[in-house]
């Protein structure tokens, strides 16, 4: 019985050691935890603070106080490959040129003011002021339709200059009143030529069109115009007023 009693308060003994030892343990633990987590929280961060507002950022690296730029619009070019537009003039042949001078065209043009080359101009005939028609011999002629009119068949021209001329091709001969207009050339075996202060004449043999040899010149009274052209190098005109007499004197009324 005693034996029971021994057992008995053994264990209870044992029961009590082992309580406390767990009490001390959880004491120690949680003591270790509280210990631990205190530390850790005075830890000092030495991570920089960044300001994550964009406007705070300007402010602070604005400190001139001047205010940003706010010309938003873009730089519009217009040439799309960024060349230069090309001067006309400048002695320099630049891209969309065709030209800067006569030189970089054909023979048979020129450069305008556009820095094209285009076709060269017509030479204008010159004026001859020394070549006068000295008379007319008029001739009773039909024209085209049939109808009689007054036609020139000899034209005597004089020279009234100082040095002789001459001209190696065909000269053409025009007249135009109300009436009717003309034209008529020289055959390409004549030869104009006149010495200063002579004469020399054209007769209906010299002229190119044999079924009707001569300039006509209308059939009503009135100014006529005739005009001598030779070739696309000189010309010269010549005016009259037909009167009732030049057609009597050819037997044209």
């Amino acid at each position: 019985m005693d034996r029971d009693k021994i057992i008995a308060l053994v264990l209870v003994v044992g029961l009590v050691f082992l309580f406390v030892a767990l009490i001390g343990v959880v004491t120690v633990t949680g003591f270790v935890l509280f210990f631990v987590t205190s530390d850790q929280g005075t830890v000092v961060d030495n991570t920089p603070l960044i300001d994550t507002n964009p406007n705070t950022a300007v402010n602070t690296a604005n400190t001139d106080n001047t205010a940003p730029n706010t010309n938003t619009t873009p730089n519009t070019n217009t040439n799309p490959n960024n060349d230069p537009d090309p001067v006309c003039g400048n002695n320099d042949l630049e891209t969309d040129e065709q030209c800067e001078a006569d030189s970089d065209c054909s023979s048979s043009q020129i450069c305008n003011s556009s820095c094209d080359c285009e076709a060269k101009p017509e030479p204008e005939a010159e004026l001859l002021s020394n070549i006068k028609v000295e008379s007319l011999t008029y001739w009773c002629a039909t024209d085209f339709e049939g109808e009689k009119g007054l036609a020139v068949k000899i034209v005597k021209f004089k020279n009234t200059g100082t040095s002789d001329f001459n001209y190696n091709n065909k000269v053409t001969l025009k007249s135009e009143s109300e009436s009717a207009d003309d034209s008529i050339t020289t055959n390409a075996a004549y030869k104009f030529a006149v010495k200063a202060g002579k004469t020399t004449d054209i007769y209906q043999k010299d002229f190119f069109r044999s079924t009707a040899p001569y300039l006509y010149i209308g059939n009503t009274l009135g100014k006529v115009t005739l005009t001598f052209e030779f070739g696309k190098d000189f010309y010269f005109e010549h005016n009259l007023t037909l009167k009732g007499q030049d057609f009597a004197s050819a037997n044209c009324q």
